[in-house]
């Protein structure tokens, strides 16, 4: 396994991001999904806890303007990423020691929201 000595950080907009559908672009967009990572929970899980294409120790998804994220979905959806996110970080906060390809030290993984994007203001 590669010295990972990286810290990433993806900025997202969720003014464009107000559908499941519009979400799913985005972040798929910004960190490079694969094109065969489709657009559902499962999926969202998987691919955040690959990330092969990435040499990183640390990672940041940072959602800008996060009182319109999802806002076009039941309460039920934004949970469920919510929960999505909880188990991903949970995963890269151990590390996974199987002597495989895979393996991989702890890595900070955490998602932060802020309410407004600063050139709005």
């Amino acid at each position: 396994m590669a010295d990972r000595d990286k810290h990433l950080r993806f900025d997202l907009d969720a003014r464009v991001m107000t559908t499941a559908k519009e979400f799913h672009s985005e972040i798929a967009r910004k960190m490079r999904f694969p094109d065969y990572c489709g657009g559902g929970m499962n999926a969202l899980f998987d691919v955040l806890t690959d990330l092969d294409w990435f040499d990183f120790n640390s990672l940041e998804i940072n959602i800008q303007n996060s009182i319109f994220l999802l806002v076009d979905e039941p309460p039920e959806f934004r949970r469920a990423l919510q929960e999505v996110l909880d188990d991903v970080s949970q995963y890269w906060s151990q590390p996974l020691e199987l002597g495989e390809a895979w393996d991989h030290p702890a890595i900070e993984f955490k998602v932060t929201y802020a309410a407004y994007q600063l050139d709005l203001l």
